[in-house]
């Protein structure tokens, strides 16, 4: 959701069957600083820093320095997806003839997330925004954002792992098929690994679902 008009109507809708709290994140794609810096009482927003599905990626530095600066004034979480769209593509050239789901994971690497993470961390280190990076994936991505846990703006760091990073690796996919395929990719036990003993030393901050609601109808395409 792009627009204060958007976010609004959506939250309204959702509040009429919540049996729950919730909150709504606003999107930002580089072009909507003014619509997110008129939003009254906004806590989050979230950026893809590489595409997912039906989303907008959005990996400019200059326009990512200005969106965490609003976010410093106005103390909103940035949240965000933390891929290379770089990496992605060059690694989808290079397995574009494979066919099997567990290409997934060599097209969506362990470096893609490096590369995201270590480039947002850089940011938020000049700037000192509220950062929390959704559904870590790797072994490599989690020990730069512990590192930076130990600098100036630590606290105002934060990450998740989900339920189907902490479960599976990168072997599921030989007996799951496309129903493990997920953004971030599903990657080796190694990874896995390292999330728990992450989870267990508080240097990951909560569980999430990042439920997203395909149909088994899609996962079961090509």
């Amino acid at each position: 959701t792009l627009t204060v008009k958007g976010w609004n109507e959506k939250r309204t809708l959702a509040a009429k069957g919540a049996a729950v709290n919730f909150d709504l994140y606003m999107g930002y794609d580089g072009g909507n600083l003014q619509e997110i810096s008129s939003a009254q009482g906004l806590r989050a927003l979230k950026i893809y820093f590489g595409s997912s599905t039906g989303s907008v990626a959005f990996s400019n530095p200059e326009g990512i320095r200005k969106i965490f600066e609003l976010a410093k004034q106005k103390n909103i979480v940035v949240v965000v997806h933390a891929e290379d769209e770089e990496e992605i593509k060059k690694n989808e050239a290079k397995f574009r003839t494979k066919k099997g789901p567990a290409v997934h994971a060599k097209i969506r690497t362990d470096i893609a997330e490096a590369n995201a993470v270590k480039m947002l961390l850089g940011l938020q280190e000049k700037i000192g925004n509220r950062l929390h990076f959704a559904h870590i994936s790797s072994k490599k991505g989690l020990e730069l954002i512990k590192a930076a846990k130990k600098g100036p703006f630590g606290r105002s760091i934060s990450c998740e792992a989900t339920a189907n990073h902490l479960f599976l690796n990168s072997g599921a996919y030989k007996k799951l098929g496309n129903l493990v395929k997920c953004n971030p990719s599903i990657k080796s036990a190694k990874d896995r690994k390292a999330l728990w003993e992450g989870l267990k030393n508080g240097d990951i901050d909560s569980v999430a679902s990042d439920h997203a609601p395909h149909t088994l109808e899609e996962k079961k395409k090509g």
